[in-house]
């Protein structure tokens, strides 16, 4: 990115922050505020991890590491949505590791599958999501095997849609860094100046997408998905818009999507709030972006919706009034 970019993407972000402020006595812009205030404060340390491991990634993970998954697609995917067990992310930080594995060599369909699975297929999310439903370890153990089932199906779908031309044509898949740093410099300060550049890359499309959610928050009120809980399909879809609109990061949304039990949704719509969330909402749709072109993102969006769904419903169906 070049620095004339930098500055573009820091006028924004202030521009933003001023423009709300400006606005603070409208009690729509003053809910708005506060609903962004409260995702960005919750997602930005998350985001900081995600940049400071993209920038390690890039600077020490050697090419040679990624070269297998290049040989069989079906294999780089499912291993690749593994990979958040070892880069445990939510999905504010997934971006800017993903945008540095793909200069490392990753096959684009393999950075999709880590994309989707790495925010849910994770420890941290596993823990809190069992802290929440009260160490009932069978909520986790659903949530991250059937984030890992929609992850690959949806990496292979989309593969197969686009015949593997996922990725912006401006990504360079496996090239040298873009930044010309001093080669005497120490490699930690390297990985420290891209990391710089990933949040600032991130941050103008995360605060745009935290914006909208806000607002949207403003004007609907939870009460509004509360008549449907009764009717399963119904249940399952108004938590997976809900999930859409509040863009609430994965590490905590286990908490709301609890909390739901007791206006009687069942578990398994809990579970639609807590796979979609993850995976698609306001904020990643313009985060998406910064690696993906509007004709990826475009079949990516009801290709994750409909599996999500199916999913959903199947483990209703299975389970009964276990859920």
């Amino acid at each position: 990115m070049k620095p004339s970019s930098h500055k573009l993407d820091v006028l924004f972000l202030c521009a933003v922050l001023v423009m709300l402020f400006l606005a603070g006595d409208s009690p729509v812009i003053r809910t708005a505020f506060l609903s962004l205030s409260g995702i960005v404060l919750e997602a930005l340390p998350f985001m900081l991890i995600g940049a400071i491991a993209g920038g390690l990634v890039e600077e020490y993970l050697p090419e040679s590491a990624v070269t297998k998954l290049r040989q069989k697609k079906i294999k780089a995917i499912m291993i690749a949505a593994l990979a958040g067990l070892a880069l445990p992310v939510c999905e504010c930080a997934v971006i800017p590791v993903l945008y540095r594995l793909l200069r490392k060599g990753i096959p684009p369909e393999a950075a999709l599958a880590y994309m989707l699975a790495g925010p849910v297929v994770n420890p941290v999310v596993f823990t809190s999501t069992l802290v929440a439903y009260r160490f009932n370890p069978m909520v986790p153990a659903l949530r991250v095997i059937a984030g890992y089932i929609i992850a690959v199906s949806v990496a292979i779908l989309v593969s197969r849609i686009l015949k593997g031309r996922i990725i912006r044509d401006d990504i360079p898949n496996s090239s040298p860094s873009s930044i010309k740093g001093n080669a005497k410099e120490p490699g930690i300060i390297r990985a420290a100046k891209h990391a710089a550049e990933d949040i600032l890359k991130a941050g103008k499309y995360f605060v745009m997408g935290a914006l909208f959610a806000g607002l949207l928050q403003s004007a609907f009120g939870r009460d509004v998905l509360l008549s449907v809980a009764s009717n399963p399909v119904l249940a399952i879809a108004g938590m997976m818009i809900l999930a859409f609109l509040l863009s609430i990061c994965a590490d905590g949304d286990a908490f709301v999507a609890a909390s739901f039990g007791k206006a009687f949704f069942p578990l398994s719509s809990q579970l639609a709030f807590m796979l979609l969330g993850p995976m698609l909402d306001i904020k990643l749709l313009l985060m998406y972006r910064i690696v993906f072109p509007w004709k990826t993102v475009l079949v990516l969006i009801p290709c994750i919706t409909l599996t999500v769904f199916l999913v959903s419903l199947l483990l209703h169906l299975l389970t009964g009034a276990a859920l």
